[in-house]
């Protein structure tokens, strides 16, 4: 139900986006396609988990992510976007009960989410332009987790959805600036490690970063 509802809301904001693109005359701007380069910190929420079907809980360290954008110009108020990024965070802690895995600093989870995206902006006639956008997707991650007795790890490939807030500045019509937080949200995945069966709940991903985009 959750992956329902979190797609027609991205089809929601697309069809608004289509009542921009109706109304937008075509010879108002040189519209067309732009990369954009992003990179920042990345925070993960502690995260549910079971482990053999025991309760547990994970924690990761502040990260990193990187973003590499093609996008497209639709009108001054409608960009859709194609997205490859990555993610990186240590392992905190893992609780299972009361007890404590004892972890390495190789403990980590990473990810590589692939998105499209619909962007919606707000031009005005200054330089710089607030917008929202919305995106479905999915991510492959990989789950390491290093202790006293072991280092293994496994991947998954799962849904995911996110959602973007920024300002862009413009320096001038081709070369841009853009500051931007994303909410990444994965949906749940499971790895094995041996006999071990590891099953965590919905992540949710923080992104607060800086973005240099280029016009063609």
């Amino acid at each position: 139900m959750k992956v329902i509802k979190h797609t027609a809301g991205f089809f929601v904001l697309a069809g608004i986006g289509l009542v921009f693109l109706a109304e937008e005359p075509a010879s108002a701007q040189n519209f067309g396609p732009y990369l954009k380069a992003s990179g920042g910190m990345n925070l993960v929420s502690d995260s549910d988990l079971q482990i053999n079907a025991v309760d547990g809980r994970m924690s990761l360290d502040t990260g990193y992510r990187v973003d590499g954008t093609l996008g497209y110009e639709l009108n001054r108020w409608l960009a859709v976007e194609v997205e490859g990024g990555y993610t990186e965070n240590n392992l905190d802690k893992v609780t299972l009960g009361a007890n404590q895995l004892r972890l390495h600093g190789d403990s980590s989870f990473s990810q590589i989410p692939v998105l499209a995206n619909v962007v919606l902006r707000y031009e005005n006639d200054s330089a710089f332009v607030p917008y929202v956008g919305a995106g479905a997707g999915g991510v492959m991650t990989k789950l390491r987790i290093a202790s006293e007795s072991a280092d293994d790890s496994d991947k998954d490939t799962v849904f995911a959805w996110q959602g973007k807030v920024g300002v862009i500045y413009k320096i001038d019509e081709r070369a841009w600036i853009d500051a931007e937080y994303k909410l990444l949200s994965t949906a749940a995945q499971d790895y094995s490690f041996g006999n071990q069966k590891l099953e965590t709940k919905e992540l949710f991903n923080h992104f607060i970063g800086i973005s240099v985009i280029w016009k063609f």
